[in-house]
C-alpha cells in the first residue's frame, strides 16, 4: 500500500487494519479495498510475451470500506461487486475496450435494470486514483442526488511501472502493458429500488424479478383449476411464474404482499375465469385489469413485458429530464446552489476542468460536487467556469450524491 501511496498522488484508500487474530498479534493485513495491487502482483507473475495480450478477467468478490456513515445498498463497509482487470499491448487497443466496457454497462443499466442515468468522464479529481481517464453512469434518484452506479477506468501504465508489470514485445524489447479495470457493484440494486419504487412497496424491473408473474388461484378456483394448471405452465414457460394457492390469506392481502414484492404482473384465476377459460391479468404499473384467453397468453405476455420495460424506463427518463436544469448558456455560482441545494437539481454548466480550481471548489464544502462531464467546449466559444470565472473547457453535471 505504501508503494502505491508514494506513485499515486491523491492516494487515500479507506482501510480496515487487522493487526491482531484471537490473543495473538501478526503483520498488518489490509482489508482489500479494490483489486488493482492484487492483479498487478498477478500480471508480473504470468505475464511475459505480447502473444498473451490481451488479458482480460473478470471476479466477483466482497471488498470493504471503512465507512463512517453507512446506507444500505448504497454506502456499507463490505460489499459484493463485480470487476475488471485487463492489460493490452497498445493504448489504442485499450481505449478501444475501456469504451466497450462502458457501453456494457449502458446496456445492463437500459435494457435491463430500466434506469436512466447520466453518463460521461469524470473531472480531474473525481476520477479513480491512478487512473488517467474515468468513465461513468450516474443514476439520479426521485430526492434530487446522484447515484455512481458503474465506472470504467484507463490506467495507462501507472499500475503497470509501479508494480513492475513488463512483457517482451514482438521487437524483443521489454514494455510495460496498458492497463484498465471497471466494475458495479450492489449499488446498482439500491439505485432500482430507490429508482422504480412507490408507496406500495417495491417495483422490479421484469428482466431481473426473481418471480415475473404469480397467478393468484382463488378460493373459488382451488379444487378446479388442475385442468388447466400445465396448460398455463407449458404456454409460459420461458418465464419465471410462481403458483399462489394460499387460501388462508385473503384475495386484497395476496395482491397487496404481491405489489409489495414488486412482482410485475399478477394473474387471478377464479371460478369466473376457469368457466372463460382466461386470466384476469394486472401489470405492477396499472391500476387497469385486462381478461386474456388462456390460448393468448404467450402472444399477450410477449407485448405486455416489452410494453412494462419501457413504461419502466420511460418513467426514470423523464424523472432524470426534469431533475437536470441547462444552465449551459452562463450561471453564477449562487444560482448554482439555489438550484442544487435549494430545488434539488442536478445543474448542466459550465466547468474549468483542472486540478487546482477543483481542490478550490471542494474546499468550499458546499456539499455538492461535479458528477461527470457531458462534453468538451469548443475553444472558441467565450464561456466561463461558474465557480471560477476562468475560461471553461467543458460542461460538466453538478449536485448532491450518495
Amino acid at each position: 500500500m505504501e508503494k502505491e501511496k508514494a506513485k499515486l498522488s491523491g492516494f487515500k484508500p479507506e482501510l480496515f487494519l487487522v493487526n491482531k487474530t484471537g490473543d495473538e498479534g501478526k503483520n498488518n493485513l489490509f482489508l482489500r479495498p479494490t483489486s488493482e495491487i492484487l492483479f498487478s502482483h498477478y500480471f508480473k507473475k504470468v505475464l511475459q510475451s505480447y502473444s498473451q495480450l490481451p488479458i482480460l478477467l473478470n471476479q466477483w468478490c466482497n471488498v470493504y470500506r471503512a465507512e463512517k456513515n453507512t446506507k444500505a445498498f448504497i454506502r456499507s463497509c463490505e460489499f459484493y461487486w463485480q470487476e475488471v482487470h485487463t492489460l493490452h499491448e497498445t493504448q489504442e487497443e485499450a481505449m478501444e475496450y475501456l469504451n466497450e466496457l462502458n457501453e456494457s454497462y449502458i446496456f445492463l443499466a437500459k435494457a435491463f435494470l430500466n434506469l436512466a442515468f447520466l453518463k460521461g468522464e469524470k473531472t480531474v479529481n473525481e476520477r479513480f486514483q491512478g487512473a488517467e481517464k474515468t468513465l461513468s453512469l450516474e443514476a439520479i434518484m426521485p430526492d434530487g442526488q446522484a447515484i455512481q452506479i458503474a465506472t470504467s477506468h484507463y490506467l495507462g501504465k501507472n499500475f503497470s511501472e509501479t508494480f513492475d508489470v513488463k512483457f517482451t514485445s514482438a521487437n524483443n524489447i521489454l514494455e510495460n502493458p496498458y492497463q484498465l479495470s471497471a466494475g458495479c457493484s450492489t449499488r446498482l440494486i439500491g439505485a432500482l429500488i430507490m429508482s422504480h419504487s412507490d408507496d406500495q412497496g417495491l417495483v422490479l424491473p421484469f428482466d431481473v424479478a426473481q418471480e415475473q408473474i404469480r397467478i393468484i388461484v382463488l378460493e373459488s378456483a382451488s379444487d378446479l383449476y388442475g385442468g388447466i394448471y400445465g396448460i398455463i405452465c407449458d404456454t409460459l414457460d420461458k418465464y419465471r411464474i410462481q403458483w399462489d394457492v394460499d387460501s388462508n390469506k385473503s384475495f386484497g392481502a395476496r395482491v397487496r404482499v404481491s405489489e409489495e414484492e414488486g412482482i410485475p404482473f399478477i394473474a387471478i384465476l377464479g371460478k369466473e375465469e376457469l368457466v372463460s377459460k382466461s386470466l384476469t391479468i394486472k401489470s405492477r404499473l396499472s391500476k387497469n385489469k385486462e381478461i386474456v384467453e388462456i390460448s393468448k397468453l404467450g402472444e399477450y405476455f410477449e407485448k405486455a413485458v416489452e410494453d412494462y420495460s419501457n413504461s419502466l424506463y420511460d418513467r426514470s427518463k423523464t424523472r432524470l429530464e426534469n431533475s437536470v436544469v441547462d444552465l449551459t448558456k452562463g450561471a453564477s455560482l449562487e444560482l448554482v446552489k439555489k438550484e442544487v441545494l435549494e430545488n434539488r437539481k442536478i445543474v448542466l454548466v459550465p466547468w474549468f476542468n483542472d486540478e487546482e480550481n477543483e481542490v478550490a471548489f471542494k474546499n468550499e464544502k458546499f456539499g455538492f460536487g461535479a458528477r461527470c462531464i457531458k462534453e468538451n467546449i469548443d475553444l472558441d466559444l467565450d464561456k466561463k467556469c461558474f465557480y471560477s470565472g476562468k475560461k471553461a473547457n467543458v460542461y460538466a453535471y453538478f449536485g448532491r450524491s450518495y
